[in-house]
């Protein structure tokens, strides 16, 4: 188990690692990890081919190559001015153009926007709305948070909901699914408080280093699994 915390518990193999994992400690549970694969299948498993080794380390680098690219592509912006939900959206597409490879602006704001007319994804509570596509507007997957500088509404259920924080997500339409796989991890991360608390009342700062560590706690999670 990962822990933050120093901890004794008997039968339990528990790793200590920083709030925020570094560089260094990934690769420590990476070698971690091979140790405990390398154990288990000596003791209950035949050995691997080459084959099966060369499928393992392909997809291990695969989401290495994820990671490095969702964190590369991980922005966080304060006061974010916009004077209502469509004039934010309009900013938002305006962003992405200006900061990543974007293209074709108009296909990405409709896709963005058939998307939402599905039904939006809000939080009410803590303000915090969602807005996510997958589109051939854009080339490359993009996690950006807004923090307005003031709320924008909402219409949900035929009323309107106050929003302070956007959280969007955007990736090309036939991007590679490891992608998809790590960013759908901030989302599970929403049930947790203090990481929505990091969101909408961290600094940038605390905010863009929530993300990142939930992204290396999947990333470590998903080769886990392949090993």
């Amino acid at each position: 188990m990962l822990t933050t915390l120093p901890i004794q518990m008997e039968h339990v193999d528990a790793f200590t690692v920083s709030p925020f994992l570094t560089d260094d400690e990934i690769a420590r549970i990476q070698e971690r990890l091979e140790q405990i694969r390398t154990q288990k299948q000596g003791a209950h498993k035949p050995a691997l081919d080459r084959a099966s080794v060369a499928r393992t380390v392909d997809q291990v680098e695969r989401y290495g190559k994820a990671l490095a690219g969702l964190i590369r592509n991980l922005e966080v912006v304060d006061r974010f001015e916009a004077d209502d939900k469509q004039h934010l959206i309009d900013r938002i597409i305006a962003y992405a153009g200006e900061n990543f490879s974007v293209s074709d602006p108009d296909l990405l704001k409709r896709d963005l926007e058939n998307r939402e007319r599905l039904g939006p994804l809000l939080m009410e509570p803590e303000r915090l709305a969602m807005l996510h596509c997958r589109s051939e507007g854009i080339d490359e997957m993009a996690i950006c948070l807004f923090r307005l500088g003031r709320e924008v509404n909402w219409d949900i259920e035929g009323r309107r909901a106050p929003v302070r924080t956007v959280l969007t997500m955007l990736g090309p339409l036939h991007g590679p699914k490891e992608n998809f796989e790590l960013a759908s991890e901030i989302n599970m991360s929403l049930i947790e408080e203090p990481f929505i608390r990091s969101l909408t009342h961290g600094s940038p700062g605390e905010a863009k280093e929530a993300m990142q560590f939930v992204l290396k706690k999947g990333y470590v999670r998903l080769i886990g699994q392949q090993l």
